[in-house]
């Protein structure tokens, strides 16, 4: 089977409560009454793949369950939404849920289980060798959240390399328990990735820049990565040897979670295309746009007719 993406990431049962009642507060031996909720697939490189899916393209996803219910109720959701899934099981890990709560922009996080945590490098290269030959992209999805393979991304790259396969890296926040060598491996790792598409403040934060431009200049040292940015309420920059600026769509925002990921899904979207760099970010602006608008996620059509009604 072909597959247009193959990402590799952490996967969730998602557990959304939108409409949350936040100003009730959550506190012990107290009951917070909410509204709706929605339970969905969930981990950024899997919400990139989902995105992905409903824009036209074909993803597969390489991740980590448990042998236990709700691993095999993930399962069964992939194989709904026809996302080919190449899951590793484990008898040894609990799959891994998200607990979100949700209201008008804000969110609150929490996450169960130990799948992710778990993900065997060797497991990740015996899929990858299945799947890299059929593939157009691989998709690094949250790297620095995928600890114990950040080691072993140089591995999976060079087998991207290998079957002539462009990557695609978003390695996500850097959070307090990223350590000086987890940074310098990914910095190192970018000189030998394809696109490289971090937010604003993880760009800076890697490369210990004050602006963009300067870290657009410390990345170029390595490599001609290209590179988006993805600036939030000001749109996303990107860098392919000239830089391009997209501004923002002006849209009430009310769905955030899972933006920069149906950002990087349109962009990607775009490339598979044939678009240009430039009308790949905007691609990506317009999906990301739309994502924040809706409870669900957008497709090509209403991408495609959302960019046309505000040129015209």
């Amino acid at each position: 089977m072909k597959y247009d993406v193959v990402s590799l990431g952490g996967i969730y049962l998602d557990i959304n409560c939108t409409d949350f009642p936040f100003g009730e507060g959550l506190l012990p031996e107290t009951e917070t009454v909410g509204n709706k909720y929605q339970m969905l697939p969930g981990g950024s490189a899997l919400n990139f793949s989902r995105s992905l899916l409903h824009l036209g393209a074909q993803p597969a996803f390489i991740g980590k369950k448990g042998n236990d219910y709700t691993g095999e109720l993930l399962e069964r959701m992939l194989e709904l939404e026809s996302i080919s899934s190449l899951l590793i099981t484990s008898h040894e890990v609990q799959t891994n849920i998200g607990f979100n709560m949700i209201n008008e922009g804000k969110t609150l996080m929490t996450v169960l289980g130990s799948a992710n945590q778990s993900l065997d490098a060797d497991d990740v290269q015996s899929k990858l060798e299945e799947a890299l030959p059929d593939a157009k992209y691989l998709y690094l999805g949250s790297a620095f959240k995928m600890k114990s393979l950040i080691p072993y991304y140089q591995d999976f790259v060079d087998l991207a390399i290998h079957h002539n396969v462009p990557v695609v890296l978003d390695h996500g926040r850097i959070t307090n328990d990223i350590h000086r060598k987890d940074r310098v491996a990914m910095r190192a790792l970018i000189k030998d990735v394809d696109i490289y598409m971090p937010s604003n403040d993880e760009f800076l934060d890697l490369f210990d820049a004050v602006s963009l431009d300067r870290a657009a200049e410390s990345a170029s040292t390595l490599s001609d990565v290209r590179i988006v940015v993805k600036r939030g309420s000001d749109g996303a920059t990107g860098y392919d040897g000239r830089k391009h600026h997209i501004p923002a769509y002006n849209v009430e925002p009310k769905y955030l979670v899972g933006a920069g990921d149906s950002f990087n899904a349109g962009f990607i979207r775009g490339q598979l295309q044939g678009l240009g760099f430039a009308d790949s970010i905007e691609y990506g602006c317009a999906s990301a746009a739309l994502k924040i608008t809706m409870p669900g996620l957008p497709n090509s059509n209403s991408v495609e007719e959302f960019i046309a009604y505000i040129k015209n």
